[in-house]
């Protein structure tokens, strides 16, 4: 009979809600980070999810309890199941080309980062539901309170920290973070040059926990007419009726959260209103864009058309003239000492800044694996920089060898509006570790380069985040023609007039502010590190036995009576007041269930 029960709640039909619920979060999660980045996507993908495990999930929804019986119960495995391969999917089709070459679509790729995503925000999704599960009451969802305000910070609290390991460990960085969804969300985005993205990923989960939070309340609070006068459920009563109601609204989870939505906004706004008013100088970058040639053609004939047409864009009444990533390739040294030679005499002679970018395979044992090289030449002709790539593309790039050093390259004689010229790769955006070194070298305008044409929303939200980190102007060259992101303007596409089949030139005027200050040049990733400590308690407090956890607890509350006793009359040491007082950190002592 027991096995026959536990049967049929594993393989119990579903109703209709239950199985179009998780349908719409994979259609959320497509349109948010990734291809597209719809701003309210991500909210809405978040919510829906916390809302289907909370009310739709193992054990379906109870009459008195806000949760199901039991996250981890046999029931759950189905609806579980089935929300992460909608989770998966939708993630993997909206990452189609996060590493992709020239726009080809690397499917199998895209849908290992969906499913690697998909279990990340499950478990943190899990761990909230199993802190709701242990220690709120079912009276207890909806009061105020510390008790209530720290439920709902539980799960952006686990999100950022284990988003932020596995950027760490990631060999595509932040690439998956729902914090680039925002790009058009101004001034909500600002809050990136506060917090970096982990604060900003902290308030976008936190603000789709509120808003299950309010709508579960919402329906499980119902409202009936009585003899004319409008009455509650006991959820709603036991709210009013909780001791020390005052002291305890302080904490509304709700008040808290709109004064910080408050503070963000108003922060946002100010930085967004400095764009009438910051000074500034502009420059002209023209980009030149396209591909090697291949084995087929000669380096001689590469190398002419290459060079005939930097030498007639510097002709120009243009500041800067770059290559796009990897535009040739240097299979000898002679050909290497050829193209920096005449490289130099085209910034010397019309002294313009000129980039060059090629794949080195002069070192490669049989050119099997070279190196991605970007050679800037100051006005004089002289080597400002040469940068090796650092973050090789993971499966699109095996053939080319990472760089020996992970932050932009710079030089004295690269100087332009108050601040430096530097170079990277636009992939090297992604890593923390390569971006946060940027202030630190005085660079105002960094040049990133790249080959790629897929993914233009995202490859413009990363670069984009990272000027509004830096407080600096980041100029892209690539496939996709020159885009300029700066502190005030994080968006600016030049216009790319087609040359030939071979290659074009894109022209961008990009405005260079002086460098701007930002809490995140001193901060960095504090936050998302706060967040980490945090989670570590709480995976504590969640894993660990009921009867240590409620011990643990027990003390806390002992002390916390000490501590505010006016005498000590007792024989245990504590006043008669102090033992009719049930006090701690969180309004009344806490414990499982």
């Amino acid at each position: 009979m027991a096995e026959e029960e536990g049967k049929e709640a594993l393989f119990s039909i579903p109703t209709i809600t239950a199985v179009l619920v998780p349908i719409l979060v994979s259609i959320c999660d497509y349109f948010g980070p990734g291809l597209h980045n719809i701003v309210p996507a991500p909210f809405l993908a978040i919510f829906m999810s916390l809302c289907y495990l909370e009310r739709l999930g193992p054990g379906g929804p109870s009459s008195s309890s806000t949760l199901p019986s039991s996250i981890w119960s046999q029931a759950a495995i189905i609806p579980n199941l089935y929300l992460f391969l909608c989770m998966a999917l939708g993630k993997g089709l909206a990452y189609q080309t996060p590493i992709g070459e020239n726009g080809d679509s690397d499917l199998g790729s895209s849908m290992l980062l969906g499913f690697s995503l998909s279990v990340v925000q499950l478990v943190a999704l899990w761990i909230h539901l199993s802190w709701q599960e242990r220690f709120m009451k079912p009276d207890e969802a909806f009061q105020n309170g510390v008790r209530a305000l720290v439920a709902t910070m539980v799960l952006p609290t686990v999100w950022v920290a284990l988003f932020t390991v596995v950027y760490a460990v990631s060999p595509l960085g932040t690439v998956g973070s729902i914090a680039y969804s925002q790009l058009d969300n101004q001034p909500f985005v600002r809050w990136v040059a506060v917090a970096g993205i982990g604060g900003l990923e902290f308030i976008m989960v936190w603000t789709s926990v509120m808003l299950a939070r309010g709508f579960t309340h919402f329906m499980r609070t119902r409202y009936y007419k009585k003899g004319g006068v409008y009455d509650v459920d006991p959820i709603e009563a036991n709210m009013r009726k909780q001791a020390g109601e005052a002291r305890s609204g302080a904490f509304s989870p709700m008040s808290i959260y709109l004064f910080m939505m408050m503070i963000v906004l108003l922060y946002g706004s100010f930085q967004v209103k400095g764009i009438l008013d910051f000074s500034h100088s502009s420059a002209r970058v023209v980009c030149l864009s396209g591909l090697p040639w291949g084995s087929d053609s000669s380096f001689e004939d590469e190398y002419s058309y290459r060079l005939n047409e930097t030498t007639n864009l510097a002709k120009v009444n243009s500041d800067i003239v770059i290559w796009s990533e990897k535009m040739m390739r240097i299979s000898t040294l002679t050909e290497r000492d050829k193209l920096w030679t005449q490289a130099r005499n085209i910034s010397a002679t019309y002294a313009k800044y000129i980039g060059i970018a090629y794949e080195d395979f002069v070192d490669a044992p049989t050119n099997t694996k070279g190196k991605s090289m970007f050679v800037m030449f100051d006005k004089a002709g002289n080597v400002g920089f040469e940068y090796q790539k650092a973050h090789p593309k993971p499966r699109a790039e095996n053939n080319i060898l990472p760089g020996p050093s992970n932050q932009p390259a710079t030089g004295r004689e690269l100087s332009l509006n108050s601040g430096l010229i530097g170079g990277a790769t636009e992939f090297d955006l992604n890593f923390h570790t390569f971006s946060k070194s940027i202030k630190q070298q005085n660079i105002n305008l960094l040049i990133s380069l790249t080959a790629s044409k897929g993914n233009i929303r995202l490859g413009t939200a990363i670069q984009a985040f990272r000027a509004m980190e830096q407080g600096i102007t980041i100029l892209s060259c690539g496939g996709r023609g020159a885009i300029a992101s700066s502190y005030y303007n994080p968006l600016v596409i030049g216009s790319a007039p087609i040359l030939n089949s071979l290659s074009y030139s894109a022209t961008v005027f990009t405005d260079l502010p002086e460098p701007v200050w930002t809490m995140y040049q001193v901060v960095g990733d504090l936050w998302a590190y706060i967040c980490c400590a945090l989670t570590v308690i709480t995976l504590a407090l969640v894993a660990l036995p009921e009867r240590i956890v409620n011990r643990l607890f027990a003390w806390i509350t002992k002390r916390k009576k000490g501590r505010n006793s006016d005498n000590y009359a007792g024989t245990d040491g504590h006043s008669d007041r102090a033992q009719g007082i049930a006090l701690n950190i969180l309004d009344e002592p806490l414990e499982c269930k």
